[in-house]
């Protein structure tokens, strides 16, 4: 069966002639009174291999089982909802291709299946600005994206198009706290981030990390989340229970080298504090049990260390000039 395509009179921005979906109608092409002021969207099937991903698209990561459950649906169902598009520039002798603006887990889903055309509409009228918009809220309305991914999008509608938090929030029914906070997921560490859209941390974990501004703590306390070790709320609790710490400015090299042989000995955030010609040590835990650990740590050390000096095959040290 030879694929048709659809065919745009010029200055339209909407199909003049095209293969129509089974069952389906132009968008106001009813005869009892469409709305004048609405341009015709017409439903057209189009090729699935003359369409493109959107290179825009703010998601990254699809799951398998979720485009294997929407395939399955497709192939009892069809695609109800059609795709989104935007004609993209035409090359000579070659036929013409679109982009997607919405619908990308439908087309892949298509895709997978073998399907020969997908239901779309054509929308060459809408600038630029406007599409990325609609394909970064579409993805977000339909909350299917990472944390990340989301917190990226956020990011890229403040910036890119001037949006307020406010704004964002209402366009994608979330609160403005939720998107302020999700955006600062974006000031981890990338491979915190990275932790979070893999399902090592979760995103309490990984707002909680925000509140540690030493990242020297935030890093030990970190692997804790990874290993299981620590919840968001034990450390929200400690973090209430304390005055809050700025992050502090690059110290003694020294004094640094000895926080972290410190912190990795006892598996716990250390934090040296110079005083004079003293100081103090902190060591930081988040539960009795940890306490314990800590404490048979440094034990055993001393114990090592006290073994090692009543070693009878010890040399004794001769004081100097002996």
């Amino acid at each position: 069966m030879e694929e048709s395509t659809p065919v745009v009179s010029e200055g339209s921005g909407q199909p003049d002639s095209a293969q129509a979906t089974p069952g389906k109608q132009a968008v106001g092409s009813r005869e009892s009174a469409p709305a004048p002021a609405q341009p015709a969207q017409l439903i057209v099937e189009i090729p699935v291999n003359r369409i493109e991903r959107n290179p825009q698209q703010p998601r990254v990561e699809f799951s398998g089982a979720e485009l294997d459950e929407l395939a399955a649906s497709l192939q009892q169902h069809g695609v109800l909802q059609p795709l989104l598009v935007v004609r993209k520039p035409l090359e000579p002798g070659q036929p013409e291709r679109f982009e997607i603006i919405a619908g990308e887990r439908r087309w892949r889903a298509a895709q997978s299946i073998h399907l020969a055309t997908v239901p779309c509409i054509v929308r060459d009228d809408l600038p630029e600005r406007e599409r990325l918009e609609i394909s970064l809220v579409e993805n977000l309305q339909r909350k299917d994206l990472n944390p990340i991914e989301e917190a990226s999008a956020f990011r890229r509608l403040n910036t890119e198009f001037g949006l307020t938090h406010g704004d964002i929030a209402t366009r994608v029914g979330k609160s403005r706290p939720a998107v302020s906070n999700t955006m600062r997921l974006l000031d981890l560490p990338a491979a915190m981030q990275e932790s979070l859209v893999k399902g090592e941390i979760n995103y309490g974990q990984a707002r909680a990390l925000l509140s540690v501004l030493d990242p020297l703590q935030r890093q030990v306390i970190f692997e804790k989340m990874r290993k299981g070790e620590i919840s968001a709320r034990v450390l929200e609790r400690m973090q209430r229970g304390r005055k809050p710490r700025r992050a502090r400015k690059e110290g003694d090299p020294e004094i640094l080298s000895y926080e972290r042989e410190l912190a990795q000995t006892l598996g716990a955030p250390v934090r040296i504090k110079p005083l004079g010609s003293g100081g103090v040590i902190e060591v930081d835990y988040f539960s009795w049990e940890e306490l314990s650990g800590i404490t048979q740590r440094i034990l055993k050390e001393r114990e090592a260390e006290s073994s090692s000096t009543d070693d009878p095959t010890t040399p004794p040290t001769l004081p100097p000039g002996s």
